[in-house]
């Protein structure tokens, strides 16, 4: 934790991309099976391509914004 920080916004930080990232994942996961079922198929193979995307993309922004803090 840096030390000119309180922790209380180190921590409230940190538990705003933990929700973000929730978040994002369940719009990945919803808005693949809405195009599964849109173009009939029986396992979930764009639900799981959209929520990996997202999940690799939310890690990348997660480590440039650690990166941007780091300097």
């Amino acid at each position: 934790m840096p030390k000119n920080k309180k922790p209380s916004t180190f921590y409230a930080r940190y538990m705003g991309l933990a929700f973000q990232m929730f978040f994002l994942l369940l719009i990945g996961w919803f808005g693949g099976s809405y195009i599964d079922r849109y173009f009939g198929f029986e396992k979930p193979a764009f639900a799981l391509i959209l929520t990996f995307l997202f999940l690799f993309g939310y890690f990348y922004k997660i480590y440039n914004d650690v990166k941007k803090d780091k300097l």
